[in-house]
């Protein structure tokens, strides 16, 4: 036979269930934040070599590209300029020379530091490999960049630029068609658009006639009056 509870133990039951509740919580709620704060204290100064570690990774790479900034300096790259198969170094640098001549450049074997054609010989895709020519001088580079106007069509020249400089180059300039294309998305009128506006030309051309109609009603009443 199951006992009844009196009202006032059944009341007296609830408060102190609310009561083990609410204590729970608390111990809870303490115990997490004790947790917390433990963790927190451990990972703080991990935290703080990773940001170290950033700013050191950040600055070698400052310094990397500077290097290959400075190691690049004097280079210049020729593309398409013919390549045959037996081609070697004394028939590139004649070809190179006897080029940088025809834009009204002389160019001395003294002044070459290094010349060589970039890319793996005889690649399936058919291009032609441009070529790198590094020059013992600045000035002679400045030279060669402000006659690169006078190449023959199909060829030109470029500054060798660091990978990171030609990325940036890469995203502006994908950037600046991504924006040119949204801009005449936004000018070419919709077909929607396009039909309301004809509606309205219609329209207008309806009034038009009606008033024109409306004009010559009243001139015949005229006329017979």
């Amino acid at each position: 036979m199951t006992t009844q509870l009196s009202p006032e133990m059944s009341l007296l039951l609830s408060k102190m269930t609310e009561q083990l509740n609410l204590q729970t919580k608390t111990i809870t709620e303490k115990i997490t934040a004790a947790v917390l704060q433990k963790v927190d204290e451990k990972l703080q100064p991990i935290i703080e070599e990773n940001v170290k570690l950033k700013d050191e990774i950040e600055n070698l790479n400052k310094k990397i590209q500077n290097l290959e900034a400075n190691s690049k300096r004097n280079n210049v790259i020729l593309h398409g300029l013919p390549e045959t198969e037996e081609e070697n170094h004394d028939d590139l640098n004649t070809l190179v020379t006897s080029t940088l001549r025809g834009i009204d450049v002389d160019i001395e074997k003294g002044e070459i530091d290094r010349l060589q054609r970039l890319g793996r010989k005889g690649d399936k895709t058919g291009k032609i490999r441009p070529i790198l020519l590094a020059t013992t001088t600045l000035q002679k580079k400045i030279h060669i960049l402000k006659n690169k106007q006078k190449m023959k069509p199909n060829s030109y020249i470029t500054q060798d630029l660091p990978k990171s400089v030609l990325q940036a180059k890469r995203d502006e300039k994908n950037r600046y068609k991504n924006d040119n294309e949204k801009r005449k998305r936004s000018e070419t009128p919709s077909p929607g658009n396009a039909n309301k506006t004809l509606n309205k030309i219609k329209r207008k051309d309806a009034f038009q006639f009606m008033r024109e109609r409306s004009y010559s009603l009243s001139d015949k009443k005229t006329h017979r009056n």
